[in-house]
C-alpha cells in the first residue's frame, strides 16, 4: 500500500432518502508528471537534505487528485474524486 499510495478510510455518501451514510473505501491517487524545472529544482533540493530511508521518491511524479471507492460488493458503487472534476 505504501509503495503504490494507496489508503482506507471512510467517506460519506448521501442515500436516496436524503440522509448520509458513512461508508468505507479505498483512496487511489491519480498522478501528473513534472515538469523539467519542477524536477530539477527538486533534485537541488533533494542533494541539499538528508535522504530519509523511509521517504519515497516523488520527484518525476505528484499526486493530483485521488478516487474514493466504496469497499465490499455492497459498497462498490459509492465513489467519488477529490478534488472533484
Amino acid at each position: 500500500m505504501l509503495k503504490y499510495k494507496v489508503g482506507l478510510g471512510y467517506e460519506n455518501f448521501a442515500t436516496e432518502d436524503g440522509s448520509y451514510k458513512e461508508i468505507p473505501v479505498v483512496y487511489f491517487p491519480l498522478f501528473a508528471k513534472r515538469s523539467a524545472k519542477e524536477i530539477s529544482k527538486l533534485k537541488e533540493e533533494q542533494r541539499m537534505k538528508e535522504e530519509n530511508e523511509n521517504q519515497i521518491n516523488n520527484i518525476y511524479y505528484e499526486i493530483v487528485k485521488a478516487k474514493a471507492r466504496g469497499i465490499g460488493k455492497e459498497n462498490k458503487s459509492y465513489m467519488r474524486l477529490k478534488p472533484s472534476g
